[in-house]
């Protein structure tokens, strides 16, 4: 037996409710560990303690007084509290919260537009110009910029066209 099965047995074992092979367990690790011995006679000793105290006797509408204070004790608790949170503290999160929605928001906005400006932009301004300064000397990079024009020129075709559909039915 270790200690902690021997302290889930104290109460058993005081009790009387233990098997015969359990008491045998119960007392041979009791002589072995000292530790496990004080905590017995420990809890042995508040027993015999509390025996000898005074009853309490409680009027007999105590029960029915103390779930009225309960209740009025949680409702008070939720008027004061939302969600757990009070008051000050819930606002206080909110506007924190609405503010870190609006700066993403806007970071993610900011990033699209910078992408459909760039998209937007003609082949004629990125390749007719003779500037020195002009950072798109690459083929590659050239190309890249002239197939992705062509696409969306293809795609803004396709959209603005007049084409009617036909539903096919086999």
């Amino acid at each position: 037996m270790n200690c902690y099965t021997f302290k889930d047995k104290i109460s058993e074992y005081l009790e009387n409710k233990l098997s015969i092979n359990e008491i045998n367990f119960y007392e041979n690790h009791k002589k072995k560990c000292n530790d496990c011995s004080d905590t017995h006679h420990g809890v042995k000793n508040i027993i015999e303690l509390s025996k000898n105290l005074d009853k309490v006797f409680l009027p007999s509408d105590f029960n029915s007084q103390l779930f009225l204070k309960l209740k009025n004790n949680k409702d008070n608790i939720l008027k004061r509290n939302f969600f757990g949170y009070k008051p000050q503290y819930l606002i206080g999160s909110f506007f924190a919260s609405l503010i870190i929605f609006i700066i993403i928001f806007n970071l993610s906005e900011n990033k699209d537009s910078n992408i459909l400006d760039f998209q937007s932009t003609t082949q004629n301004s990125y390749i007719n110009k003779n500037d020195s300064n002009l950072l798109l000397t690459n083929d590659a990079i050239k190309d890249s910029i002239l197939d992705s024009i062509d696409k969306k020129i293809k795609i803004d075709n396709f959209l603005n066209s007049n084409a009617k559909t036909v539903d096919y039915i086999p």
